[in-house]
């Protein structure tokens, strides 16, 4: 059975075509008899995963994630509110706002995550300003796997949405691993990777990272075209696949960026989720802003099991017929000689 081109039957008829979905990550074997009670003996003989524009990585086991069901607050479990500012009076890129750790700019309800940045006269750490929003810190770090992000973007010009990763290392005041004592590293020698950020004028999403290795600060970005009105009104999936060999960030399936890991790449990154407002890509604030708000429905981790394999030799030395078997086996197989020896 060929799982991409032979005929199947869709037993849920809301669902789309399996040929043509991205969330799969298992294959699942199932023998009934046609009533589902009678006994049945099925042969498999190999079972071969033969994509050649894989990346390589088999990340099918699921080590961290959020799926929003519980509506309130937050869950701190998992989350951790950044809202020290790290420039004394400012955060960083020319953002404007004031995080805050309040349920007004990041809440749950109907299933998602909702981040909200709002027009509002706040002062906090003795400075005022005139918005505010959420910054999330994940408290589960990794190295390598991949991170499945579902997410609606706000749409009004002004605001920046955010999906990205930072060295576990880095020397933020105010960020969790930097309040846990693990911060030793500054910005870039810590790394970061932007899984998703659109340009400023919300025709793009960017992946981009982010580092310095020695040689200097070092960038490489790159994006793939979208709308505003589709980005904003619809969920799309926002995802970094992330080895010891490479990195691939992808919106729907489809390559944004891709580079060699490099270090500082091959270290413990955690996950930010957040919406700036203004800044290098915020740009000018819509006059009429009053609030907006990126909402996601889940966020998962994946790694590689124990089980997990990247590269499969098929192996002609050894063999077994017939199959089906009666009565008699045949095992052909190689000796250090090459010559060939069948055991009946």
């Amino acid at each position: 059975f060929d799982f991409e081109n032979d005929a199947y039957i869709n037993l849920d008829g809301n669902s789309p075509p399996p040929n043509t979905r991205t969330d799969f990550n298992r294959v699942v074997i199932q023998i009934n008899g046609e009533n589902n009670n009678d006994q049945v003996i099925a042969y498999i003989d190999d079972i071969i995963n033969d994509d050649s524009t894989a990346s390589g990585s088999v990340f099918n086991s699921l080590v961290w994630s959020d799926e929003f069901n519980d509506a309130g607050f937050v869950d701190s479990n998992k989350w951790f509110h950044q809202t020290q500012l790290i420039a004394g009076d400012s955060w960083a890129n020319g953002e404007v706002q004031h995080y805050t750790n309040r349920v007004d700019n990041s809440f749950v309800s109907n299933g998602t995550l909702k981040i909200k940045a709002i027009k509002e006269t706040y002062t906090d750490q003795g400075y005022q300003k005139q918005y505010t929003s959420a910054r999330l810190n994940s408290k589960f770090a990794f190295k390598y796997g991949r991170v499945e992000v579902r997410a609606k973007l706000p749409s009004v010009a002004g605001t920046w949405p955010a999906i990205w990763l930072l060295g576990k290392n880095i020397n933020e005041n105010g960020g969790y691993w930097d309040n846990q004592g693990f911060g030793t590293a500054n910005w870039p020698w810590c790394g970061e990777i932007d899984v998703m950020e659109p340009n400023v004028a919300k025709t793009e999403i960017l992946g981009t990272w982010h580092w310095n290795n020695g040689a200097g600060y070092q960038f490489n970005s790159s994006s793939v075209s979208i709308t505003n009105a589709d980005t904003s009104q619809n969920f799309h999936d926002y995802v970094l696949e992330w080895d010891s060999n490479s990195m691939r960030v992808y919106l729907d399936g489809t390559l944004v960026n891709q580079m060699t890991t490099v270090n500082p790449f091959n270290q413990e990154y955690y996950i930010l989720l957040n919406v700036a407002m203004g800044g290098n890509l915020g740009g000018t604030i819509d006059s009429g802003f009053t609030d907006d708000a990126m909402e996601i429905d889940y966020i998962r981790v994946y790694q590689k099991s124990s089980l997990s394999s990247n590269n499969v030799v098929y192996d002609n030395k050894i063999s077994f017929y017939p199959n089906p078997v009666k009565d008699e086996l045949n095992i052909k197989f190689t000796d250090g000689k090459n010559a060939p020896v069948v055991v009946q």
